[in-house]
């Protein structure tokens, strides 16, 4: 990025969402990791969820919260405007909507569709975009 142009609003706008997917992450990561005894518990009284454990429960939030950070320096790398960031969030955001496009077969339905939408609105203004193309260059 060269230093005399700005950042656009909209990217602006997209690390602000990666923030606070972030905090959700690292927050429900935290929830996972320090009440796995209490959940595991509760998960115990159905019979079909018992195969996990205290410790999977621990693990599963300790990955949420690595990717929790990982969200939050992708947002903050992507505000600052380096190109590869971008990439990053286009491949995040392609991951995200055929994840959720193909849930959404499975189920039947469209229940994920403000994902959709946002996930499709990020993935083609960080790639179509001819401002952040230039700004990311």
């Amino acid at each position: 990025m060269n230093e005399e142009q700005q950042i656009p609003t909209k990217v602006k706008l997209i690390s602000a969402l990666y923030y606070l997917g972030a905090i959700g992450m690292i927050l429900f990561g935290a929830i996972l990791f320090f009440a796995a005894e209490s959940i595991n518990f509760a998960i115990n009284q159905i019979s079909t969820l018992s195969f996990l454990k205290e410790i999977g429960i621990i693990f599963a939030g300790v990955i949420m919260i690595i990717y929790g950070v990982f969200l939050f320096f992708i947002g903050r790398k992507l505000e600052k405007g380096k190109n590869w960031a971008r990439i990053i969030v286009i491949i995040i955001a392609i991951l995200s909507l055929l994840n959720n496009l193909i849930f959404s077969v499975v189920q039947g339905h469209l229940p994920n569709i403000i994902n959709l939408v946002i996930d499709g609105l990020i993935a083609g203004y960080l790639l179509f975009n001819t401002e952040v193309k230039e700004i990311f260059a």
